[in-house]
């Protein structure tokens, strides 16, 4: 018999026996998974090979079991979109798209601070290293552009969202 360990940071044995449940139902081998609950996601730590997977809050079963089947690799799943940052790619049903490097770097960045409005001065600063310059603002709304319109042919229509002030991942 299959006996995972799951870790959660705070009390809620509810999501604790939904996690063990699919790692009885899916996992082959006994597995050590650290969970996270966060305000807007569950993080999920495989403690042996440190691969971390963020889901999005609600959980959905088939997210929980894509991530314990080996579906879903290094990444982080956006409103049903598996986004792996290593490889610069995201998928859905079947389907892969590559991401250049500062697509796949915006991305990441939107998506670790989820729901939460970053300003373009902010990604300018930190992505491109440019404080004020409207010639590089250009820059940053073709890579939104871009970076949209790969989202929304997956069926991530919505999921990156711009913003009075700048923009934000859901």
């Amino acid at each position: 018999m299959i006996k995972p360990t799951i870790t959660i940071d705070h009390d809620d044995m509810q999501l604790a026996h939904l996690l063990n449940h699919c790692c009885k139902v899916v996992c082959k081998e006994e597995v050590d998974y650290a969970i996270y609950n966060k305000k807007e996601q569950i993080d999920i730590r495989d403690v042996k090979s440190n691969r971390l997977i963020s889901l999005d809050k609600p959980l959905k079963l088939n997210d929980l079991f894509s991530v314990f089947s080996g579906e879903v690799h290094e990444g982080i799943m956006i409103g049903g979109i598996s986004f792996n940052p290593i490889h610069c790619t995201i998928s859905c049903a079947g389907e892969e798209l590559e991401l250049t490097e500062k697509e796949s770097q915006l991305l990441q960045y939107l998506a670790l601070n989820r729901s939460q409005e970053i300003t373009k001065e902010t990604l300018l600063e930190d992505l491109w290293d440019i404080k004020d310059d409207e010639v590089e603002s250009h820059t940053l709304q073709t890579h939104i552009y871009r970076l949209r319109q790969k989202l929304d042919s997956l069926g991530g229509q919505d999921l990156l969202q711009t913003t009075e002030g700048g923009y934000t991942v859901k």
